[in-house]
């Protein structure tokens, strides 16, 4: 067993830490301080470097621009090449461009601003001479140089050249003739090594600074100081600083560099060159005199610390000798000794301590005598109230065991919720919430399991129920179960106590099938009143005395026909085809029309089908329309519901066959799509063709109703109104959004619950 630690021990320790604490905080804070200082003037320098050399970048970059534009006026060199565009001879016209060359190469070489020239065709960007041959024949109509050069003197930002491997800088500028005339372009390579000297110019900091430009491709455009190897050039560099630098921003950062070395870095954007200066020194050497200091002050307060320690060593045992007699006392009072009384040493706290453990020690002496005898009249108490307290809690358990088998056994969700979460919840509340257990949901937010537009409103009815404690009547919602489906439910709630705080206990009932059956009545009902008011319609038009008839005019049309060929005059023939026409076409109306008149009598019962199975059904039916049109339709990931099929095929059928029938210029491009809304589907099938009016919306759905004539587009002008009666016989609905002369887009829903 460890031996404690005495007074001494502790309150010298306590003393040291003390002391510990004071120095460590003061170092700290002259550390931070002067680390901080430190930093920020490394960051100033590195600041002050960045923007001169940004200024220096932009005089050299403006500089070569004016020396193209000085070269261009020359009128020698307008000369030259007034002469080089007219020549005709092969020999003379080498010999000009020759000398041209000659004296441009007179403004090229290590030490001068460039390193080529071209001169270029206005036109055509045809080179037509260069200081270096290569490069003559070739055409360069598309590069900036060349566009902006032929308006004013131009420098292009940085760009890597796939013949050098190298990092390139053109800069160009139109030669005018004396009657302003455009008669070339001159472009120059600058000498980019006279950029990398700007940038790598030493900054005077410190052994380890160094600069670099990186472009928008994270390529250096300048050779880094630490890597010799030209190679680097074509390496990519992803640094934070560079990133950082070529989203646009300018500023200091800490962080690993390109050789993953801890660095200070000052990133700065460039925007007239779009390129990113670098410009940093090891965060080693940098921070090298805060380390020195801190070292000084860990050393000075290791010094201070041992001499707080003698001193608080001292001090602890002048505290101690008078605490530890006083412990003594206390010791033999704790073994009976009650008449115990201890000399006063001292006047001070520990004096007047002493004195106040003797009046203590006197009056408990008296007490306890007192206590002994309420302890014995106390424990008869305890025995009488502990056999009632256990009569009860049996009582107790015994008549919640009956409430909590009710609630359990519901066969409704029942739930208890308070401060707007769930504290309780029976078997069937977790079948109803798909949960696997009641633990999923305890403690969860109750307005979980509502539409986010409707948690005012029931917030407010469970503020209700919580403070002015009111019972809230039978409301119909809608409950988001933990999968994401939605379940309809009638809920009545009223206030309780639960674990000491106001709650609500709340009956749920599952009311699917009610709303299904609801829906189903009313859907019928409402189909079988427009299926009667169709068929009334119907009955007197599409009657056996209106057929009959047709197919008697119908036919001797075609008997007089036959019977006549030859003896009659393009009048009498043209004529008999208008009544064989007409006939045809009043038989077509008919059939249309007892086919609208079926769509509520002879439907078949709801489904469960696939709308992808559907729609491949109705390209099947118009491969032939599809394929003569050369139609292009797709469609994305359809969804199954509860319809008619072979209703829900003539939909799709009807909707895509008026998209290829109403075409545009260029081929067919139909596209299906769905999307799911609420307690609906929402169908969409989108076309390219010749769109129609707004003010056309709603009667391109009345039967009959065309907007062009038959010449133009055939048909009887029944397929939309067929579409129409088959999504509202679904309890849906169906519109189109359109703009004329760039396609159409119909739109239908089917309920989930149909």
């Amino acid at each position: 067993m460890k031996r404690p630690l005495t007074i001494t021990t502790k309150l010298t320790v306590v003393f040291v830490l003390f002391a510990a604490a004071l120095l460590v905080g003061v170092g700290l804070l002259a550390y931070t301080s002067g680390r901080s200082a430190l930093l920020a003037t490394v960051s100033s320098n590195l600041s002050s470097i960045a923007i001169e050399k940004q200024a220096a970048i932009d005089t050299w970059t403006e500089e070569a621009k004016a020396h193209i534009a000085v070269i261009a006026a020359s009128r020698h060199l307008q000369d030259y090449i007034t002469t080089l565009l007219t020549a005709t001879d092969p020999a003379k016209t080498r010999a000009i461009a020759d000398r041209l060359l000659t004296d441009l190469r007179l403004w090229t070489g290590l030490n001068k601003h460039f390193r080529s020239f071209m001169l270029i065709e206005p036109e055509s960007g045809r080179i037509i001479a260069s200081t270096d041959p290569g490069n003559e024949g070739k055409f360069v109509e598309d590069r900036l140089y060349f566009i902006s050069g032929r308006k004013s003197p131009y420098v292009q930002n940085p760009y890597y050249d796939i013949a050098t491997q190298t990092p390139v800088m053109t800069g160009s500028t139109p030669v005018i003739s004396a009657d302003r005339r455009l008669l070339a372009v001159l472009a120059g390579h600058l000498n980019i090594d006279e950029l990398d000297q700007i940038v790598a110019r030493r900054t005077g900091l410190a052994v380890t600074d160094e600069a670099f430009l990186v472009n928008t491709s994270h390529l250096f455009v300048t050779q880094p100081r630490f890597v010799a190897d030209s190679a680097i050039l074509k390496r990519g560099i992803y640094s934070e600083a560079v990133k950082r630098g070529l989203a646009g921003n300018s500023g200091v950062l800490s962080a690993d560099d390109y050789r993953g070395i801890p660095a200070i870095t000052v990133y700065r954007w460039l925007p007239k060159r779009e390129l990113c200066l670098i410009v940093k020194i090891d965060e080693a050497e940098a921070l090298a005199p805060s380390r020195r200091f801190g070292w000084t002050i860990l050393l000075f307060g290791g010094f201070l610390l041992l001499l707080a320690s003698v001193i608080a060593f001292g001090l602890a045992r002048t505290i101690s000798r008078p605490l530890l007699a006083l412990k003594e006392g206390a010791a033999r009072f704790g073994r009976g000794e009650r008449n115990l009384h201890l000399p006063v040493s001292s006047e001070d706290e520990i004096g007047q301590l002493t004195r106040e453990f003797n009046t203590m020690a006197a009056s408990l002496a008296e007490k306890e005598y007192t206590l002994r005898v309420h302890a014995e009249q106390l424990e008869q108490m305890v025995v009488s109230r502990t056999a009632e307290l256990t009569r009860s809690e049996a009582l107790l358990r015994e008549s919640e065991q009956k409430f909590r088998s009710l609630i359990e056994d519901a066969p409704d969700a029942i739930y208890v919720h308070a401060d707007y979460r769930y504290v309780y919840l029976n078997p069937a509340a977790v079948k109803l919430f798909g949960a696997a257990s009641a633990d999923q949901l305890i403690g969860s937010a109750i307005l979980e399991r509502y539409d986010p537009g409707l948690h005012e409103q029931i917030r407010e009815r469970m503020r209700l129920l919580y403070e002015e404690r009111r019972k809230s009547l039978a409301s119909e919602r809608f409950y988001h179960r933990l999968d994401g489906t939605t379940v309809p439910v009638e809920i009545r709630a009223v206030p309780i106590r639960y674990d000491g705080r106001n709650a609500a206990l709340t009956f749920v009932r599952d009311i699917t099938e009610r709303r299904r059956a609801e829906q189903e009545l009313k859907r019928a009902v409402t189909d079988l009143e427009r299926s009667n008011r169709d068929l009334e319609q119907f009955a007197y038009v599409a009657s056996h005395d209106l057929q009959e008839p047709l197919r008697m005019v119908s036919s001797y049309t075609e008997l007089l026909a036959r019977h006549y060929e030859g003896r009659l005059d393009e009048k009498a023939r043209k004529f008999i085809d208008y009544a064989r026409d007409g006939a045809v076409r009043m038989q077509a109306l008919i059939n249309d029309l007892l086919m609208y008149s079926r769509i509520g009598t002879r439907g078949r019962p709801p489904e469960a089908v696939d709308t992808h199975a559907l729609l491949g059904e109705a390209h099947r039916n118009l491969a032939a329309q599809i394929e003569e049109n050369r139609a292009i339709i797709t469609n994305d990931g359809l969804p199954t519901v509860r319809a008619d099929a072979s209703q829900l095929v003539q939909v799709f059928q009807n909707l895509i066959s008026n998209a290829i029938k109403y075409q545009g210029e260029g081929a067919p491009h139909i596209h299906v799509a769905a999307r799911e809304d609420g307690q609906e589907w929402v169908f969409s099938v989108r076309d390219n063709g010749i769109g129609i009016e707004k003010q056309y919306a709603e009667r391109v759905f009345v039967i009959f109703q065309r907007l062009h004539t038959r010449q133009e587009y055939p048909g009887t002008g029944i397929g939309l109104a067929l579409c129409k009666r088959i999504v509202e016989r679904h309890g849906g609905r169906i519109w189109f959004a359109s703009e004329p002369g760039s396609g159409t887009t119909f739109f239908f829903t089917i309920p989930k619950y149909t």
